[in-house]
């Protein structure tokens, strides 16, 4: 988030519990937002393929790897989770990971 946003704008992180009633569990969400270039509509489908980074991110960062996103996505999934994320190009993008709390998390809690 920090890499894509424009000079001197904010990154917000947030983290809250979430119930989902369609199934009887909690979920933790981690949000993050930033104020940076954003993702076009045509490179959202391909931005958690290994080594996809568009034209726009490239201009803006020409040493990244296109690694990040399919890494995260990789990690929350091994952990039962799952990520998604909005955008708007020029106005910012918020990733939201999601991960299930389970009954030996909130034990621990």
């Amino acid at each position: 988030a920090v890499s894509y946003s424009c000079e001197n704008q904010t990154v917000s992180v947030t983290t809250d519990i979430v119930h989902n009633s369609a199934k009887p569990l909690f979920q933790w969400r981690l949000s993050i937002a930033d104020q940076g270039i954003g993702i076009s509509d045509e490179d959202m489908p391909h931005i958690f393929e290994r080594s996809y980074c568009s034209a726009r991110a490239k201009q803006l960062r020409p040493d990244g790897s296109g690694l990040g996103l399919p890494i995260a996505g990789a990690l929350a999934r091994a952990h039962g989770g799952h990520i998604e994320i909005e955008s708007v190009p020029n106005h910012g993008t918020t990733v939201f990971l999601w991960l299930p709390i389970t009954w030996e998390t909130q034990l621990i809690d």
